[in-house]
């Protein structure tokens, strides 16, 4: 009878003990999980990126389907928000509702809700995650920045993920590190990489200045839609050219055409990259992706990289080369001399900053030649613009502290510039603040007054976007609510209403490419219309309701973010006999040239 008992106490204690062990394991998950380290599961803060696919924008998403899940999606949630959305059909019966949702399940079932709405411009890349944007719900990757609202926490500096995507918008993270070739590649690219200058993604914006970099590495993608790999690709050199592959070189004749087919066979050995030097400067070619025509000339060498996500090109070129080529990408050589010196100062600090913080390290570059860097060589080079790069060589804008200044800069104001408040940044700079480009000072009381003043004197009010109207058309039954200006004249935070439900959109950007969705006409201060813009050009404007239901007229000023400096109004101040000096100190307050 002792016995008995004695083995009975000895197996319930053991239930016990494996009961609290069970638990003990399914808390650690469950850490585990909220620490973000189990990217097998999904987690509910994901959705607001899934739900995009259905035109849930993620303060709609956060109040219809986050109250109603888990914090990890068990298979049961899964059929709540399916079913919630309308496609419960898609579900296969399962044994279980209860267990946790594997990410390679959801994905499988969201790929069909995909393929269900006809989202056919929704598809899958590889990126390396290398950053998050400054005030923004924006990630900084070797593919470009995507919008997302998946926190930074979830991330891991230098890793991949395989993601849903169209154009710069994110729908959702389909798996981690499934591209090793790439992340493998990207190592070997990083080997001449002293560790010392490896960055996190806890890197500051601002770098020491300790030397100018003698050299640019510039990722090409703006003729290819601003992509870097491609399958194809035809660079004709006019000189002589000697081409390297690893230890081997040959040197050959004028005027041939260098493409995938005729030289893959010089990618062997371990051989990932492959150079093309010319005997005489300026005489590489490379041949439009998009449109088929040829660029102007590339100065310096381009290196053909080649991984198992296709090629992509390099071209290595001086610091002031470079800038040769960008200058007249970023401003009209119809500008004043001295407005084009301030932007050649602009565009060296910032490339040094660039340099610094290795964003394009994986592809074995410093920048690339679009908008997402700084636009380089699509309007070739001319006189007037080498001339202020040269007049400004090696001039660089930096802080009290000698560090290279976070450098902005963007069309036209509205009469004033913006803050880091823009993004959505508590804690600005100090030299990055609103500042008057008003041809007399003067402080504004009423922003809705003022945006709609077409008489307003300032720096650049020659520009056509100084002042614009823009008509909106929402869907039916909804409202427009402009939430939040700041100081600065900028709107960082707007709300659609329908039926006492409240959608948010914030920072400068996303309001500018939300409202963009619903924009029917843009009229500039010239009267002159456009119907296919898609996005408004500032967050600078004030709200009037129109004589249709859902149709709203925006009266606004400037192009751009509005932080840094004004091109339009730098070139208004040159043309008043601004020198560049004078022109950089108005924009950015208490820096200077080093």
């Amino acid at each position: 009878m002792i016995k008995k008992y004695f083995w009975l106490k000895i197996l319930i204690l053991a239930g016990g003990l494996f009961l609290c062990g069970f638990l003990f394991w399914l808390n650690r998950f469950r850490i585990d999980a909220v620490e973000y380290k189990d990217k097998g599961v999904v987690y509910s803060y994901e959705m607001k990126d899934f739900l995009k696919v259905a035109d849930l924008e993620g303060d709609e998403a956060e109040k219809v389907i986050l109250p109603k899940i888990s914090k990890i999606l068990t298979e049961k949630d899964e059929a709540v928000i399916y079913e919630l959305l309308g496609f419960s059909q898609i579900l296969e019966e399962r044994e279980s509702a209860g267990n946790a949702l594997s990410r390679e399940q959801w994905c499988k079932d969201y790929e069909a809700v995909i393929k269900a709405l006809g989202k056919k411009d929704i598809k899958t890349a590889v990126i390396q995650y290398l950053g998050h944007v400054p005030g923004e719900d924006r990630i900084i990757t070797d593919q470009g920045n995507f919008d997302t609202y998946i926190p930074e926490e979830f991330w891991i500096y230098g890793a991949y993920y395989e993601i849903y995507c169209c154009e710069n918008e994110m729908y959702g993270v389909k798996a981690e590190d499934l591209n090793k070739d790439t992340k493998q590649t990207a190592a070997v690219q990083e080997n001449d990489t002293d560790e010392s200058e490896k960055t996190d993604k806890n890197q500051k914006t601002e770098n020491k200045k300790t030397s100018l970099p003698e050299k640019m590495r510039v990722l090409l993608t703006n003729d290819n839609k601003k992509e870097p790999y491609r399958k194809t690709f035809e660079i004709v050199c006019k000189s002589a050219c000697t081409v390297q592959a690893g230890d081997q070189k040959k040197k050959y004749q004028s005027n041939k055409t260098y493409t995938e087919k005729n030289i893959k066979d010089l990618f062997c050995d371990g051989v990932t990259s492959v150079t093309l030097t010319p005997e005489k400067n300026k005489t590489l070619y490379l041949k439009n992706a998009d449109s088929g025509k040829w660029s102007d000339s590339y100065r310096g060498t381009i290196t053909i990289y080649k991984n198992k996500s296709g090629y992509w090109l390099v071209n290595t070129v001086s610091l002031e080369e470079y800038l040769y080529g960008v200058v007249p990408g970023e401003m009209p050589q119809s500008f004043q001399l001295e407005a084009l010196k301030a932007q050649a100062v602009c565009a060296r600090t910032f490339a040094c900053n660039s340099v610094n913080d290795k964003k394009y390290s994986g592809f074995h570059a410093d920048v690339e030649d679009s908008v997402n860097s700084q636009v380089y060589n699509k309007n070739g080079e001319n006189k007037k613009t080498t001339q202020a790069v040269n007049d400004t060589k090696g001039k660089v804008l930096g802080t009290a502290k000698g560090e290279y200044a976070s450098i902005y800069y963007y069309s036209t104001s509205c009469g004033f510039t913006a803050g880091l408040e823009a993004w959505g940044e508590k804690e600005g700079k100090d030299y990055l603040k609103s500042v008057s480009t008003l041809e007399k000072k003067t402080s504004v009381k009423d922003w809705d007054k003022f945006l709609k003043q077409t008489d307003v004197k300032a720096y650049d009010s020659h520009s056509r976007y100084f002042r614009w109207k823009a008509e909106i058309t929402l869907p039916k039954d909804y409202s427009l609510k402009l939430v939040k200006r700041e100081k600065s004249g900028v709107v960082t935070d707007i709300s659609y209403v329908k039926n006492k439900k409240e959608r948010h959109v914030k920072t400068e950007n996303k309001i500018r490419q939300d409202l963009g969705k619903y924009l029917v006409k843009l009229t500039d201060a010239n009267g002159k219309t456009d119907t296919s813009a898609n996005m408004l050009p500032s967050a600078f404007f004030t709200v009037e309701k129109g004589g249709k239901d859902g149709t709203y007229i925006l009266y606004g000023g400037g192009y751009g973010h509005g932080i840094g400096m004004s091109q339009y109004g730098a070139d208004g101040m040159a043309s008043k006999g601004m020198k560049y000096d004078k022109i950089l100190e108005h924009y950015f307050p208490g820096t200077s040239l080093m």
